[in-house]
């Protein structure tokens, strides 16, 4: 009597976070199609004449829409849970079991203002203070938001989901950063560029800047230069903007 061996089946260990994930997953598409069928029958109907419409099916196609997208947001808060370990992945015939949630390190941290003031006066410190106040702050909200889901802080968050989070603050800060270089870049050319101002008549003990201007000899001169004690139409530090005009005679 021939006898065979029977080739041992390995068993396939299935993750039950995936598969939870997966189910969720595959119910929010099912939920979405749906939900762009009664989409697409609404639009139909409402694109008729008046007097072809039905209110009652618009009516109740609008009760169903709203009823399927609020299934898909309870899928998608429980899908978000799970990812954080929050909400552990039911196995069929496990006992529940008591668990006691970890609280959330909140310091109601005050909101911080922007320093005003400090970046023209190159206040390094006092905007390297405000800046960490701003971090502080905005981390003490995001625990202030897991706290309002009912998020465990001692919740184990997937590296992939943390990668993903830290890669869109830290291109939301590359992006502000550019864009705040790119503004304070054209700032200082505004700055840079000199100011009108009238001195009155021309003193040989003022200090001019480019950009003043003043009369002298019944003439009015623009300053090209800063300079001391130079007599306007002497040299290139002035240039006439009025010339001097006429005695009126009786």
């Amino acid at each position: 009597m021939n006898t065979k061996k029977v080739k041992p089946v390995k068993a396939i260990i299935v993750d039950p976070k995936q598969a939870a994930l997966h189910k969720i997953d595959v119910d929010i598409d099912r939920l979405g199609k749906q939900i762009a069928e009664k989409n697409t029958a609404l639009e139909a109907d409402t694109k008729l004449h008046p007097l072809d419409q039905s209110q009652p099916l618009q009516e109740r196609l609008k009760t169903q829409i709203s009823e399927l997208r609020g299934h898909v947001d309870r899928l998608h808060k429980e899908r978000f849970d799970i990812e954080l370990g929050d909400l552990a992945p039911k196995a069929p015939g496990a006992a529940p079991q008591g668990h006691s949630k970890k609280k959330w390190d909140i310091k109601n941290v005050p909101e911080p203002t922007y320093p005003a003031g400090a970046r023209q006066r190159g206040d390094k410190a006092a905007l390297d203070r405000a800046f960490l106040a701003f971090v502080e702050y905005n981390i003490d909200q995001a625990k202030i938001a897991m706290q309002r889901r009912d998020v465990d802080a001692a919740g184990r968050a997937s590296i992939e989901l943390l990668m993903d989070v830290a890669g869109e603050h830290l291109g939301m800060h590359v992006w502000m950063s550019e864009r705040v270089k790119e503004l304070e870049t054209r700032v200082a050319e505004l700055e840079s560029k000199p100011s009108v101002e009238y001195r009155g008549v021309w003193k040989a003990d003022e200090a001019y800047k480019r950009g003043h201007l003043c009369t002298h000899d019944g003439s009015m001169w623009h300053a090209e230069v800063g300079s001391q004690g130079l007599l306007p139409g002497q040299g290139a530090a002035w240039k006439l903007c009025v010339k001097k005009g006429r005695d009126a005679r009786s």
